[in-house]
């Protein structure tokens, strides 16, 4: 992998860890904790991913960095802070999934779970301004062509369409009309009987 793809590779993994980290430390699991974990010490972080569907790959990964260990099936502890995120990413990316792959979870996790906290928006076209935790893997992004920067706001790219359009953020074709092509979805999601 050249290094700028290697860059990108692990400044999303980071932001994506950032992200599972936050929810972890905001997670009031000290009952969770005393009921199921007694034996850890009260400042290791514990990261639960049930009802978080959208970390489960994430997470997967996470083991292979060295950055989580499992616990059991439901929950895993953290074995650094997010000043070791990086460095730990870089030395064991081999092990972990595709680039493309990352940069999927990273459209997912971030699509689903951070418009506003996080300061995204995943609309063509429109800018947006992500908190300071995501600006290093967005400049990362942005060399690479992912996102284009102006004045501290970011607007994706048409780079980033095959992975905006696998989560259905975006229509697949740059000349489909985007508010049509929303109309339409919203259509079709109101006919199914789920």
């Amino acid at each position: 992998m050249d290094k700028e793809t290697l860059s990108v590779y692990c400044h999303v993994v980071e932001a994506m860890t950032i992200h599972l980290y936050t929810k972890a430390a905001s997670w009031d699991n000290s009952d969770c904790r005393r009921r199921y974990y007694p034996d850890f010490d009260k400042d290791v972080l514990i990261s639960s991913n049930e009802y978080l569907s959208a970390f489960e790959n994430v997470t997967y990964d996470l083991f292979e960095f060295g950055i989580l260990k499992p616990i059991d099936r439901m929950c895993a502890y953290f074995l650094c802070g997010p000043e070791e995120f990086h460095s730990r990413v870089e030395q064991n990316w081999e092990k972990g999934s595709s680039y493309d792959e990352q940069l999927k979870y990273f459209v997912g996790l971030f699509g689903e779970f951070g418009t506003e906290s996080w300061g995204l928006d995943f609309t063509p076209g429109k800018s947006f301004v992500p908190v300071d935790e995501l600006l290093r893997a967005f400049d990362s992004l942005s060399g690479a062509g992912y996102v284009q920067s102006l004045n501290g706001s970011y607007t994706w790219t048409e780079k980033m369409r095959p992975y905006m359009f696998w989560h259905g953020h975006w229509p697949e074709s740059a000349e489909t009309d985007y508010e049509q092509w929303v109309l339409a979805v919203e259509a079709e999601r109101l006919k199914s009987p789920f």
